[in-house]
């Protein structure tokens, strides 16, 4: 949001403060900033009344931008916050959840725990009721008021990250956590961020898992890719779809064959590391296929393809379609330098310190450095050559 920007609180009473958990289990988590931001919306709250300009906030609370956004941010990732856009923009307050709450929900849990530590996290745990729970008989006091009634079962919806339902689907086939808590978490902010459900998460990390294990980054370069407008040329197209529709060390294994060798140790190594730096396949394959055509060696040239590697790093580029597209403005970008260097190289031979017709010696500044030896010698060719002009040399 933006200094001039204006938002409305959302209509009714503010929700109720808990401070003990707004401090034990949410602080940790989001800081003073987020905290302080947090009381300002509840004790200016007005039910929807009247606009409140940003540019106020920032100035009661003596908040840069930076400061705000990053604030706001944290609240809603932590649902103490919601904002809603239409033709203007609606803040709602949530009441932080209680202990035990807070203690079974996915994302808090690992969010607390990465901040204060598997230790000070047990000690927030309640204690556990010992023997048999005693349960009374509601028949006995609504007796009727409950017959035939179906009681309501509360189930995870199928738009929402569900880790139980995901733990049994990974049990089911052959991926595993590389981190669970940190990866559960991470699965919780990308279905939250690309609005998925559990199944299309699985279905996204099969896809783009390592060596059988989850790798979250390669999930997040498939979800940000995006369509490319551009022509490509038959055999770019060519790649492009090969690239897409096998594996890095597939299209490695063809590559080599058309030579008659085939995918070393080394190369494969090469692949894997790639793949935990987060490059996907289809990346990884444009990578190969430009370092093998650059020259006619037998062996894959790794310092070349880490090099390409880290500029599409940097680049973020996340499809093979983009990956050519910025070979492409790479082999122009060389082409120019050289062009360049090649007219400098011109315009050096060509400037008049270089090329004049004009002696150094008629130069204002010129000190005549000539040794004896060497006047004696430019005196007995200059005796030459005019002998041979007049025909009486050699």
């Amino acid at each position: 949001m933006k200094p001039s920007d204006f938002f409305y609180y959302g209509k009714g009473l503010a929700p109720q403060k808990d401070a003990s958990s707004l401090v034990v289990f949410y602080y940790p988590i989001i800081g003073a900033d987020a905290f302080a931001l947090y009381h300002y919306f509840l004790s200016f709250w007005d039910g929807g009344s009247s606009q409140t300009q940003v540019a106020q906030v920032l100035n009661h609370l003596q908040f840069g931008l930076d400061r705000f956004n990053q604030a706001l941010e944290l609240l809603q990732v932590v649902r103490l916050v919601e904002l809603f856009t239409a033709d203007s923009t609606t803040l709602y307050l949530r009441s932080p959840l209680e202990g035990p709450e807070f203690l079974q929900d996915h994302l808090l849990r690992p969010l607390l725990k990465n901040k204060i530590g598997e230790v000070a996290l047990k000690a927030l745990e309640p204690a556990k009721p010992q023997g048999q729970k005693q349960v009374a008989d509601e028949g006995k006091f609504f007796k009727g008021l409950l017959v035939g009634e179906q009681r309501e079962v509360v189930k995870a919806s199928f738009n929402q990250f569900d880790p139980v339902t995901f733990q049994k689907r990974l049990e089911k086939g052959s991926l595993s956590y590389a981190n669970r808590d940190t990866d559960v978490l991470a699965l919780e902010l990308l279905a939250r961020e690309y609005r998925l459900n559990w199944n299309q998460l699985y279905q996204l990390a099969e896809e783009t898992a390592v060596q059988g294990q989850i790798a979250i980054n390669r999930m997040e370069a498939k979800l940000k890719q995006k369509p490319v407008a551009a022509n490509f040329s038959p055999g770019e197209s060519f790649y492009l779809k090969e690239s897409k529709a096998q594996s890095a060390l597939e299209f490695l294994g063809q590559l080599k064959d058309t030579r008659g060798t085939s995918v070393t140790d080394q190369e494969r190594a090469l692949i894997l590391s790639l793949q935990k730096q987060g490059f996907l396949d289809e990346v990884i394959s444009i990578l190969l296929l430009l370092a093998y055509n650059r020259d006619k060696s037998l062996q894959i040239n790794e310092r070349y393809v880490l090099s390409v590697a880290e500029d599409f790093q940097k680049q973020g580029i996340t499809s093979a379609e983009e990956a050519i597209v910025r070979i492409q403005q790479r082999l122009k970008q060389g082409s120019v330098s050289r062009k360049q260097t090649s007219f400098n190289k011109q315009k050096k031979q060509t400037s008049p310190a270089s090329s004049s017709n004009v002696p150094n010696w008629s130069q204002k500044n010129y000190v005549d450095q000539t040794t004896p030896e060497e006047m004696k010698a430019r005196e007995e060719e200059r005796k030459r050559m005019f002998q041979q002009m007049k025909g009486e040399g050699n």
